[in-house]
């Protein structure tokens, strides 16, 4: 199949964290870093999608920063800007908070036929559309809606063709069934720090 650019979303402002999600540390890494390495190891070029450039020129991640084309439209501006500046046909995509994102299930949703404009997990019953791949036919569409004032990501759903991810597919590569955790507040970031040391202490007794 035809590469796949990537684009990692990390324009949001983090209200409900506290922090900058980007710059929140495991294992003593930004976790944006984390995520845009793990993402180039499925993908030929990576874009971070920011609201204000210069937010992480200190980090210098292996990746182009672009700015959102339309602040304050939340993900769907990240989208907008990377769907236009990446060269693929298709673009995989994924928040700047997934701190066990899981390369195995990236390169899975990697080769999935691409008869679609968007491939979107759907887990416990809900969309998981900040850890998907775009068709750049999207752009229409995504476009269409920052001009009338944005739009929720699953309204943006709405108006696609999504071939859906379900979790038995997802459950092969991703056994641990960690790769869509995301950090929204105190209480995730509390957890997701546990996991990681648990996770590193199994790691470490393996070896």
């Amino acid at each position: 199949m035809e590469p796949l650019d990537g684009l990692v979303l990390a324009g949001g402002r983090s209200r409900r964290l506290g922090v900058d999600k980007g710059l929140v540390r495991f294992g003593g890494v930004p976790l944006l870093r984390i995520v845009v390495e793990r993402v180039a190891e499925v993908c030929r070029e990576i874009a971070v999608a920011v609201d204000r450039p210069g937010r992480y020129e200190g980090l210098a991640l292996p990746a182009r920063i672009v700015a959102d084309e339309s602040p304050g439209l939340g993900p769907l501006s990240g989208l907008q800007v990377g769907l236009r500046t990446c060269r693929t046909e298709h673009v995989l995509v994924a928040a700047c908070d997934l701190p066990f994102l899981n390369v195995e299930l990236l390169r899975h949703m990697a080769k999935v036929p691409r008869v679609y404009q968007a491939l979107v997990p759907w887990q416990e019953g809900r969309w998981q559309p900040l850890h998907a791949i775009y068709a750049r036919s999207c752009l229409e569409v995504v476009d269409a809606m920052a001009a009338a004032g944005g739009a929720s990501m699953e309204e943006l759903l709405g108006r696609l063709n999504v071939r859906r991810l379900d979790e038995e597919e997802m459950s092969g590569p991703d056994q641990d069934g960690l790769s869509l955790l995301n950090l929204n507040d105190r209480s995730d970031l509390r957890r997701a720090r546990g996991l990681w040391r648990r996770l590193r202490g199994q790691e470490a007794a393996r070896k």
